[in-house]
């Protein structure tokens, strides 16, 4: 056993070094799921409170092009939003590829579906370069949020 372990990391020690970078072509398109788990307790007001929470992203993102220096403009798009929640306010979650009614007196929910609801579809756009350093990003927002960038603007807030 021991013989076998170190023959492989002899073997590894010996190749080359891996450039582990990114290297978009102009126009391909890839998707990245990416998941979120929380456990979280807290005390409040001498109570503590604990909540779990699992947010699942879909992100799709599309090479717009790539300059001579390598530096890659990618467009990414939230193509999907899942979300449950335990807390003290009981079970929540929301699902775009899989709606359910909110329940019209729950506030929580109908915040939470309107939040996510208005991600699905937004897009941003980036540019990278192969070490995915950002280089300039600019975010494109449906559902009336163009008022609340010009208002960022006019308080000298960019994102």
């Amino acid at each position: 056993m021991y013989v076998l372990v170190l023959s492989a990391v002899v073997s590894a020690a010996g190749q080359d070094k891996v450039d582990l970078k990114l290297r978009l072509k102009a126009g391909e398109s890839h998707e990245m799921k990416m998941t979120q788990t929380q456990d979280v307790t807290q005390t409040m007001m001498g109570q503590e409170q604990k909540m779990k929470q699992t947010q699942e992203m879909i992100i799709g993102f599309d090479c717009l092009s790539v300059d001579a220096n390598g530096n890659m403009d990618i467009e990414m798009t939230y193509k999907s939003m899942k979300m449950a929640m335990d807390g003290p306010m009981g079970h929540m979650e929301f699902d775009s590829a899989n709606p359910k009614p909110v329940d019209p007196n729950r506030s929580d929910e109908k915040m939470i579906a309107a939040m996510f609801s208005a991600m699905v579809g937004s897009k941003f756009q980036m540019k990278n370069d192969s070490y995915r350093q950002n280089i300039e990003y600019s975010r494109s927002w449906r559902n009336g949020c163009e008022d609340e960038r010009k208002n960022e603007r006019k308080h000298g807030r960019q994102f």
